[in-house]
């Protein structure tokens, strides 16, 4: 058989091809989202929206409600919820499995990250005092709500 010049050119082009799609190692490899979402919604917990509030030293009022900022639906007493460790919002346990379904790995209002970092403890009144050391935190809640949003005396 006579190989001509240009088809033994096309042969190593798909060698070189078969190579540059290979990962370099096996911790180069993306981590399916399906198994990123399902690590997530294990480590974050789910309890009882009054739950929450009771941790927090709040009582549940039933006029004065949480919107979950995914559904905008009200919040009650008795929804199962999850609170992300790096900051204090709450959504209802439905909606932030569908969020992190779609591979998201940040908070939907504020964008910090679902999970705590290496060296965060998993206290809630930790994770409430770690928001309130965030500079920014001020000016991404003006930006969001406006100038009328209301802060506590010691922000």
């Amino acid at each position: 058989m006579i190989m001509s010049k240009s088809d033994h050119n096309n042969e190593d082009d798909h060698h070189d091809h078969d190579q540059i799609n290979r990962p370099a190692s096996a911790s180069m490899e993306p981590v399916p989202a399906y198994f990123f979402a399902e690590s997530v919604k294990k480590q974050l917990p789910v309890m009882p929206y009054k739950t929450i509030l009771e941790k927090n030293g709040e009582v549940y009022d039933e006029d004065k409600g949480c919107v979950c900022i995914i559904c905008l639906n009200r919040t009650e007493g008795s929804h199962e919820v999850r609170v992300p460790f790096n900051c204090c919002h709450v959504f209802h346990r439905e909606c932030l499995d569908v969020w992190v379904d779609q591979g998201h790995g940040t908070c939907p209002l504020c964008r910090s990250k679902l999970l705590p970092t290496q060296n965060h403890h998993h206290d809630f009144h930790d994770n409430h005092d770690q928001a309130d050391r965030d500079p920014w935190r001020r000016e991404r809640m003006i930006y969001l709500f406006g100038d009328d949003f209301l802060f506590d005396d010691d922000d």
